[in-house]
């Protein structure tokens, strides 16, 4: 079972970040960033981070 916990902020400019964090039961998770994300298209993604459940992790940039 999974869980996934969505927060979202604005900076002065109004520029949204949103941050999608998905945690698996075998302590793995995955985390999505994404700037301005477009409703529609669901773009904006600037980084996910993979970690596994031996708390190694990796972060792809976009």
């Amino acid at each position: 079972m999974s869980k996934t916990s969505k927060t979202s902020h604005y900076d002065g400019s109004g520029n949204k970040t949103e941050v999608s964090r998905t945690e698996n039961s075998d302590g793995s998770s995955k985390t999505v960033v994404r700037e301005n994300p477009d409703p529609i298209f669901k773009g904006g993604v600037t980084s996910i981070t993979k970690t596994d459940s031996n708390g190694n992790s990796t972060t792809k940039n976009y």
